[in-house]
């Protein structure tokens, strides 16, 4: 016999993230998507047997598309008391018994799912946001999980005109560190494709590939791979295709500069600054950019790559490339005519390209 603790127990998040912030639509996905989880992961046999009781969490559109066509999930209902089986001849007692113990089980237990993500949504929401539909008696207890995710998703999933505006404007900001695997950059594009579609403002295919192709045209690793991108029909550059060739592209470069350059990971880790994580961090991007450019010139040059060089350097937009830490474009003190502070040694800000030397 399953309980509430049991069904818990076995849940992928036995604790929701909480909404601690705002209700809207961007926290309420994390928390229906939860929940699917959550209710997915309790095993039944209606419906095709595959989608666990996730009909307690999911609007019923949207559960009814998860199902072939023609399946249904037939809810269970309570059997009431056992049947009178004293004048039934032993065998039809043994099944009619039987039955009624596996239509008790599947109801209790349905109504234990329903119970527990209903306990971990009241948990999870502030109960501003829930409270008109508390009963003064009975609490939340007459309210099933989809009438407490229905009322929160009416209330508080409409996405706003400024928001999809935001969304815009984030999809095509070029943030994505070469350093981290390119299926974030993925991830985070397709993101904002979703919330786009929920807001009835869908991204055509092509934007979404044109957002992407600007994140990695913005590193200056990938020129020849952009090259090669930009001379494509444009009815191949889609978002598809663009994911197909750049994640090529990406291990291409990671294996050519791993083999030849070695990402200097050990030599980094001994090199020690009086700095913060962050700043290290932002270093450590700055080496595996030049590493990636140096190792993609001479590959296309048909060359070996040269010898490593050990020694850190650092960038000043005024006197250009040293090997004094201390001397960077925001901590220059002989700053000239439109010194840029945040000139580094990828992005130079039009600054100095020279190798400067303190004098003997």
């Amino acid at each position: 016999m399953a309980s509430l603790s049991h069904v818990i127990a076995g849940f992928n998040h036995p604790t929701l993230t909480p909404l601690t912030d705002v209700v809207n639509f961007r926290s309420l996905t994390i928390l229906q998507r939860e929940l699917n989880a959550n209710a997915s992961s309790v095993h039944s046999d209606r419906g095709t047997g595959t989608h666990g009781h996730l009909i307690l969490a999911c609007r019923p559109a949207v559960f009814a598309a998860t199902l072939p066509f023609g399946v249904d999930f037939l809810v269970p209902t309570n059997p009431g008391p056992p049947p009178a089986t004293v004048a039934m001849p032993q065998a039809t007692r043994t099944i009619a018994l039987a039955e009624h113990k596996y239509n008790s089980e599947q109801f209790n237990l349905y109504c234990f799912v329903d119970n527990a993500i209903r306990q971990q949504i009241i948990k999870a929401v502030p109960e501003t946001y829930i409270k008109a539909l508390e009963d003064p008696i009975l609490g939340y207890s007459n309210c099933s999980a989809l009438n407490i995710m229905t009322h929160l998703w009416d209330n508080y999933g409409t996405i706003d005109a400024d928001e999809l505006q935001q969304n815009s404007v984030a999809l095509n900001s070029p943030t994505w560190n070469p350093s981290t695997p390119i299926e974030s950059l993925f991830a985070r594009i397709q993101t904002h494709a979703e919330f786009a579609l929920a807001g009835g403002a869908a991204i055509p295919d092509r934007m979404l590939a044109q957002a992407a192709y600007s994140n990695v045209e913005a590193t200056g690793l990938f020129s020849t791979y952009c090259d090669v991108w930009r001379a494509k029909p444009i009815m191949e550059r889609t978002w598809a295709n663009f994911k197909v060739y750049f994640t090529i592209a990406y291990k291409d470069q990671h294996r050519l500069t791993t083999s030849s350059a070695g990402f200097h990971a050990a030599h980094i880790a001994s090199v020690k600054h009086d700095t913060t994580a962050e700043t290290l961090e932002f270093i450590k991007s700055e080496l595996l950019a030049m590493k990636l450019d140096i190792a993609a010139s001479h590959k296309l040059a048909g060359q070996s790559p040269p010898p490593i060089n050990r020694q850190q350097k650092f960038y000043c937009h005024t006197h250009g490339t040293s090997s004094n830490k201390d001397h960077t474009s925001a901590t220059c003190n002989r700053k000239g005519p439109n010194h840029q502070d945040g000139a580094t040694m990828r992005n130079k800000m039009g600054g100095s390209t020279k190798e400067w030397k303190p004098r003997a």
